[in-house]
C-alpha cells in the first residue's frame, strides 16, 4: 500500500469540505422554505384573528348592532351611525389592505389569498352593508395606489 502523503489527505480533504458546503447550503434551503410556510401560516392567521376582533363588536356593541339593523332595513341613519359605520368600513378596509399586500410581498399563498379576496370582494358587494363609491372617493387616498386599484377594479369595475 502507498502512502497518500501530505498533498493526498489535502485533496481529500477539499472533497469532504465540498460535500460539507453542499450539504450546508441544502439544510439553508430547507430552512428557508420552512420559514416561508411559517411567515404564509401567520400572515393568514392574523387576517382570521383581526377579522374575529373586528367581527365581535357587532356581537358586543348594541350601538354597532342597531347600526347594521338600520342599513339592512333602509331606515337612515343619524350622524353618529354614519361614522361608526365608517370607521367599522374602514377597518375592515385595511384588513384587506394588509392581505393584499401580504400577498403581494410573497407572505401568502395564492389560494389563501384568492379565497380571502372572494371574501372582502363579497362584504364590500353587499347591498345594503357595502362601500359606496361616494365614501370610497374619499377613503381611497388613505391606501396603498396597488390596492386601491384593485378595489376599483373588484368593486367598481373601474
Amino acid at each position: 500500500m502507498k502512502n497518500i502523503g501530505l498533498s493526498g489527505w489535502a485533496k481529500i480533504s477539499e472533497i469532504v469540505s465540498g460535500f460539507a458546503v453542499v450539504i450546508s447550503l441544502l439544510v439553508v434551503a430547507y430552512t428557508v422554505a420552512q420559514n416561508t410556510l411559517a411567515i404564509r401560516s401567520t400572515s393568514d392567521d392574523a387576517v382570521y384573528a383581526a377579522l374575529r376582533d373586528i367581527q365581535a363588536a357587532r356581537f358586543n356593541s348594541p350601538e354597532l348592532a342597531e347600526t347594521i339593523a338600520l342599513l339592512r332595513s333602509g331606515d337612515g341613519l343619524s350622524d353618529a351611525q354614519k361614522v361608526m359605520w365608517e370607521q367599522y368600513q374602514t377597518l375592515i378596509l385595511s384588513i384587506w389592505e394588509n392581505t393584499f399586500l401580504d400577498y403581494d410581498r410573497g407572505n401568502m399563498s395564492e389560494p389563501d389569498w384568492q379565497g380571502w379576496d372572494v371574501y372582502f370582494v363579497a362584504y364590500f358587494s353587499d347591498s345594503q352593508e357595502g362601500l359606496t363609491q361616494e365614501y370610497w372617493a374619499v377613503t381611497r387616498d388613505w391606501y396603498a395606489e396597488s390596492f386601491a386599484i384593485h378595489v376599483d377594479r373588484s368593486l367598481f369595475r373601474n
